[in-house]
């Protein structure tokens, strides 16, 4: 799940800034790290990481030091520390749960410069939570601190490094791999950092992987599964980004097919981003026989199923995203969701510039996943903010064309030295709203809409009404319908009347928190609101009154007969036809049911079984329609019920309920 990249990787000392007992006494002897370069060897047959390091400092106290303190992973071992040219004395010890090295420099003034290096090794086997070193695989996270660091103030900083393994070894980190050699039975490569963050740089990988290369693409796998739809992907991607947005900052980009390190996690993890570096999961990029992507994008379908080609491009989309979003645009602590969202769109728009459809199918899914969250009670849940948030820049940014890539250029030029909030997105948007850039016939942004991130959540529009005329039995009733919003904003939308000869629509804008009544008379057959933020209403099916029964609500009541076990009109609705087990979903805990065995299900739990249809897809002959299920009168899921239209007759191929 994307929100567990909200933690990310801590190269540096940033655990010990806040330890307030020692906190004023380390940062008195803190020195600014300006370079760090070095030598890595990774010797399998020992278990064994060794290093020599250099490092460029600086002080700039305004008093002169003496001391340097370094801290490390405590199986980091330390063997020599030089400065000059010669081996220098060194305490050590562990505090924290770090290891603590003080080492003694000669006198170093203010704002004057010195190097210093030091050996050490890790030796193995390690199987720690994301600090792992066996004689097959290496990964350690930057926030383990495998690299001894001294306390820097200024934890920003470049870094060239070079990586020795055995031939059969690639050794991956989140920087650009400028040169590379094979040595007899030796790799050798040399990585140089294209940002200055080891925050995020600084994670190491190692693994007898298969490397497979395309233009400033390399993939890393122990499989051939995917590899050139995986590179198509990130290729479109890279492109997209660097014409649309610009001044991307990195060169290439460094695909690992692996992703240990949450295999021992419940929730299900797609990937994770390291500067040039992304590791995503086998379970999804080595996934065989994955469905082509014609059949989601020329299909009814509102979501991307799982075993589909397209959710590589989702993910891949996402995490090359990052680039802008953690790395050139950096959010207040607090802001580390949203952050997420913004990375999340910034990828729903790179994939509806390939191929426009996909964006409803994204918000969608989204709403999908929203009212099943709601009705399980977890709002508070990070998960629920990430999918509003997602949703509501859909909302904001709403036909407005390549705006959102320009509002993200804006950003990274105007904030990339500092932390932002919701504030100063808002602040740019409405500054876009004259800029001269923007002008390409596009919507405005809507920016009461991007407001809404402040506090993420669903509304709704809906239309009610009551027959006000003189007795039931009128001959030709009169009615007062209801149009009331409960969203914070005012909403503008096309409101449509129907007769049996026409329809009229009227643009109007409905306040927040507001009813609005207006009267129609029997030639009226249906009433219907359209608006720009379908995705974040709660009902869609309050949208629309009809005056007079239709084929959908008939369609309904017969689907109803049969989850409440009565006869149902067989000329009217199939049940069954397709094997449920070919049709894949979202996540890997939720999968079609044929509707025998769901209301089976559903019994258990109550007899009393109603679905009230939400929203409706179709294209050609499919049809996926989505719906509310009422158990015993509360509502109890938000499901997708895939039909088929078979002459004149609706077969019920398979139902997705997340709930059972």
């Amino acid at each position: 799940m994307k929100i567990a990249r909200l933690v990310a990787g801590v190269f540096l000392l940033f655990p010990l800034l806040f330890i307030s007992s020692c906190e004023e006494f380390f940062l008195q002897r803190t020195v600014s790290l300006l370079a760090v370069s070095g030598d890595i060897e990774f010797i399998p047959s020992q278990n064994l990481i060794t290093g020599n390091i250099v490092y460029d400092i600086k002080n700039l106290r305004n008093t002169a030091i003496d001391e340097v303190y370094l801290i490390s992973h405590p199986s980091v071992e330390l063997k020599n520390v030089m400065h000059g040219g010669k081996s220098i004395g060194f305490d050590q010890g562990i505090g924290y749960g770090y290891g603590i090295y003080r080492i003694k420099i000669p006198p170093l003034g203010t704002f004057q410069e010195t190097s210093v290096s030091l050996e050490f090794e890790v030796r193995g086997p390690i199987l720690e939570d994301r600090f792992v070193l066996t004689k097959n695989y290496v990964f350690f996270d930057s926030k383990k601190i495998w690299l001894p660091l001294p306390f820097a103030e200024e934890p920003e900083f470049d870094y060239s490094l070079t990586i020795k393994t055995p031939m059969e070894y690639y050794p991956i980190l989140g920087a650009k791999l400028v040169d590379e050699s094979v040595n007899g039975a030796y790799r050798i490569g040399i990585w140089t950092s294209e940002v200055s963050q080891p925050i995020l740089t600084g994670s190491l990988m190692i693994a007898p992987l298969n490397r497979y290369e395309s233009g400033d693409i390399y993939i890393y796998s122990d499989n051939d599964l995917n590899i050139q739809k995986i590179s198509d992907y990130s290729e479109f991607t890279l492109k997209t980004l660097r014409e649309k947005v610009g001044g991307f900052p990195f060169s290439e980009m460094h695909i690992v097919n692996q992703l240990d390190q949450y295999k021992n996690m419940e929730m299900f993890i797609d990937g994770e981003y390291f500067a040039n570096c992304i590791h995503v999961t086998p379970n999804l990029f080595s996934f065989p026989s994955l469905q082509k992507e014609q059949l989601v994008i020329y299909s009814a379908i509102p979501f991307l199923p799982k075993n589909n080609e397209l959710k590589l491009f989702e993910i891949l989309a996402h995490e090359i995203s990052h680039s802008y979003f953690a790395t050139m645009i950096r959010f207040e602590d607090n802001s580390h969701v949203l952050s997420e969202s913004m990375t999340e769109f910034l990828g729903v728009m790179v994939m509806k510039t390939k191929y426009p459809v996909l964006f409803d199918k994204m918000m969608e899914r989204n709403r999908f996943i929203l009212q099943n969250l709601y009705m399980k009670n977890q709002i508070e849940n990070p998960i629920w903010e990430f999918f509003c948030g997602v949703n509501i820049l859909g909302f904001a940014f709403d036909d407005t064309g390549d705006k959102y890539f320009r509002f993200v250029e804006i950003l990274y030029k105007k904030y990339q030295y500092t932390k932002i909030r919701l504030s100063e997105l808002v602040a740019t948007a409405k500054a876009m709203l004259y800029d001269p850039k923007g002008k390409n016939g596009s919507a405005s942004i809507n920016t009461e809409a991007l407001g809404m991130l402040k506090q993420p959540g669903m509304y709704n529009l809906s239309l009610s009404y009551t027959n006000i005329s003189p007795t039931n039995s009128s001959k030709f009733p009169k009615y007062l319908v209801s149009l009331r919003n409960t969203f914070p904003i005012a909403i503008d939308i096309a409101l449509i009347v129907h007769t049996l000869t026409n329809s009229i629509s009227n643009m109007v804008s409905i306040p927040k928190g507001m009813i609005s009544n207006f009267i129609i008379d029997s030639k009226v057959t249906a009433v219907d609101i359209k608006s720009s933020c379908p995705h974040l209403e709660y009902c869609l099916y309050d949208n629309r009154i009809d005056l007079v029964k239709t084929a959908l609500s008939v369609l309904n009541e017969q689907v109803n007969k049969f989850y409440q076990g009565k006869p149902y009109d067989a000329k009217l609705l199939v049940i069954g036809g397709e094997d449920p087990s070919e049709i894949q979903v979202e996540k890997q805990d939720v999968t079609w049911k044929n509707l025998n065995s769901d209301r089976k299900l559903s019994v258990s739990i109550h007899s009393n079984i109603v679905l009230k249809f939400d929203q409706v897809h179709e294209k050609e002959n499919e049809m996926y329609i989505q719906a509310f299920k009422y158990i015993n009168g509360k509502p109890f899921s938000y499901v997708v019920i895939k039909m088929l239209r078979v002459g004149k007759k609706f077969q019920a191929v398979a139902i997705l309920d997340p709930s059972l």
